[in-house]
């Protein structure tokens, strides 16, 4: 029987969660984009995954919270995601790979994947090297605060010189960025989906380059309301809290339940308690400065007089049914309050980021039809559907990147009006 945790994914057509649980990976790099990458496949149940990276720990890092006192990235994530996820098991190796030799001697026999996270063309070369001599399958990704790079390699088909030169030059020995790092990883956690678990949607992503996303340090001060800390919702937070959103409101009625932590793991140690209020302390605890509050309520017509008497710069929609999302469409369109909508589909293979400027662009429901369709019955767990963390986590990255172009009025990012993930990429539209 699927475990509890697992149960939402578990509900997709075609779902095995014992070949995640079964497959042996190696994650090279801890590197924002490494951990970012780690984190989240002990949240969909990998178990099996060896994680090498000398990187240190230098405070930065959302995830110090309950630390360890190791000071290695890696010794740190393997305590961590042990204690998000008992099933999971993540050896640190707290090395650089230099060599194919050295990597050889890091890699057991068992390895089915191997992903190198970093920007050094060496350690990818290494990687390579040693995969294509074992016949091991490997990925590829890289970020920077203005682009990701997404690179599979079919050593049957491909001049590796070619595939390790893809973009290379715009990465390499770079920090490796935040919004960007946690999109590629969430990129690489569907490219390894797809290659351990396949379903009948994929399309590999062969070589993916995106420069949409231009990151700066900018603190952002602006008050932001957000409805939804779901699976959307928990992430849009975390994320503003790392990238200078200091000034956000959250609200969501729902119970944190072990259902929840296979796309909402950082709720792993607040059972039973408010999701609206566990991410706002949560939040408070990685950006002190934030100002962070929540309303443990559900959201509808009523909260028009809220938006009567408090200024409101931007509404966030994070929530998972239709209904909810016409009436903050509503009262944006009443109040001139600009809405960025993020959702993702039903099977798990897509989601869509939209931008509503009352009286600049379209309304939510005339840009995506399916808005307009009703809620399906919710079942025995409380939820409309299945629900897998990566289209949920991508969401949430293209939700805070719009949000930080409007608040900071960048027109390369107000001027798009819809964002849509799919197995093939990402897709920019605008009308």
């Amino acid at each position: 029987m699927v475990q509890e945790r697992y149960s939402r994914q578990a509900k997709l057509r075609g779902w095995d969660q014992g070949k995640i649980a079964d497959a042996g990976i190696v994650i090279v790099g801890a590197n924002n984009a490494g951990c970012e990458l780690a984190i989240g496949l002990a949240e969909m149940g990998y178990t099996r995954i060896v994680m090498i990276g000398e990187e240190e720990m230098d405070g930065s890092e959302w995830f110090v919270e309950n630390c360890n006192k190791s000071s290695k990235r890696v010794e740190h994530l393997s305590w961590l995601c042990a204690q998000m996820n008992s099933d999971v098991v993540i050896e640190p190796i707290g090395k650089k790979v230099m060599s194919d030799a050295d990597t050889g001697s890091f890699f057991s026999d068992k390895v089915d994947l191997i992903v190198d996270m970093t920007n050094d063309l060496r350690s990818k070369t290494a990687c390579v090297q040693y995969a294509k001599s074992k016949a091991v399958r490997v990925i590829s990704g890289a970020s920077t605060n203005n682009c990701l790079v997404v690179t599979n390699f079919a050593f049957e088909e491909d001049n590796l010189d070619d595939v390790l030169g893809f973009h290379a030059k715009d990465y390499a020995r770079k920090p490796s960025g935040f919004l960007n790092a946690s999109l590629v990883s969430s990129l690489i956690m569907e490219e390894i989906r797809k290659m351990v678990m396949p379903l009948k949607y994929d399309a590999q992503l062969r070589r993916f380059y995106y420069g949409g996303i231009r990151e700066n340090s900018e603190t952002i001060d602006i008050p932001v309301l957000m409805v939804g800390a779901g699976a959307i919702g928990s992430n849009v937070g975390r994320l503003c809290a790392c990238t200078g959103v200091q000034n956000l409101a959250i609200v969501d009625f729902d119970l944190v339940e072990l259902g929840n932590l296979g796309n909402q793991i950082w709720y792993y140690n607040s059972p039973k308690t408010y999701k609206a209020q566990t991410l706002a302390d949560k939040m408070k605890r990685v950006n002190r400065k934030g100002r962070y509050v929540s309303h443990n309520s559900r959201f509808d017509l009523s909260w028009d007089s809220y938006l009567h008497g408090h200024k409101v710069d931007v509404l966030l929609s994070c929530v998972d049914n239709n209904p909810t999302r016409l009436i903050m469409q509503d009262l944006a369109e009443k109040h001139a309050i600009p809405l960025i909508n993020g959702g993702s589909s039903s099977d798990g293979s897509s989601c869509i980021v939209n931008n509503y400027l009352p009286s600049d662009t379209p309304r939510i429901d005339e840009q995506d039809l399916s808005t307009k369709e009703p809620a399906p019955p919710k079942n025995e767990d409380n939820c409309f559907g299945p629900s897998l963390t990566i289209p949920n986590r991508i969401a949430a990255v293209l939700i805070v990147n719009r949000l930080k172009g409007l608040l900071s009025a960048e027109p390369h990012r107000v001027k798009i009006m819809q964002l849509y993930y799919s197995a093939r990429g990402i897709v920019e539209g605008e009308y």
